[in-house]
């Protein structure tokens, strides 16, 4: 009697084809569920830098136009008209908010945004800066020598403030412009859309 080799060969081949295609199959959706977890997690961090692209969008946008304001009430001298309260009243909140958002993209934006996001910053930080100095002067001015806050006897650097709110507007131009090449389907917010440098 012989033995049943082509037997006992045909049944190993069998079932190492099982075992083998169980294992390729297993192997195959460990990959697939990686690589849809891998997705998974760079969708959400790609939402959550455009999130923080766009809230940094509008807050400067709104400090900007505030900045904008401000020159203006302090190129002639108007503190107690109501709308010069208001924009007086807003400057801290927004300031508050463009720290915000400018921090926000500085921790999970990528290089380019965040580098664009912290000249935005530094930019609107020098305006403010401009301003409270201004702010000062004529606080000091009238309790010092008597000079009321609207009587135009301080004078005013209104260029400077000027270029100020233009460096400030390049600045944001420039932070729109590294999140469309970052996201070239970012066509809501383009460069220009700034308020106007003519105020």
């Amino acid at each position: 009697m012989t033995f049943p080799w082509s037997t006992l060969i045909t049944a190993a081949f069998t079932a190492g084809g099982v075992l083998g295609g169980a294992w390729l199959k297993g192997w195959q959706d460990t990959n697939r569920e990686q690589r849809q977890a891998e997705q998974a997690t760079e969708s959400a961090r790609a939402q959550k830098q455009q999130e923080a692209y766009a809230d940094l969008v509008v807050t400067a946008r709104q400090a900007l136009r505030n900045l904008r304001q401000l020159r203006l009430a302090y190129a002639v001298d108007t503190p107690d008209e109501p709308a010069v309260q208001e924009a007086f009243s807003q400057s801290g909140r927004l300031a508050d908010e463009l720290n915000r958002a400018t921090a926000t993209v500085e921790i999970v934006g990528s290089t380019p945004p965040r580098t664009a996001a912290k000249a935005v910053y530094d930019s609107a930080k020098e305006v403010g800066d401009f301003y409270q100095a201004r702010s000062l002067a004529l606080v000091a001015a009238e309790r010092r020598i008597g000079v009321p806050r609207g009587s135009g006897l301080l004078s005013f650097d209104a260029d400077k403030a000027q270029t100020l709110c233009d460096a400030l507007s390049d600045a944001f131009d420039n932070f729109i412009t590294a999140v469309r090449h970052e996201h070239p389907d970012a066509e809501s917010a383009k460069p220009g859309d700034t308020p106007g440098k003519a105020d």
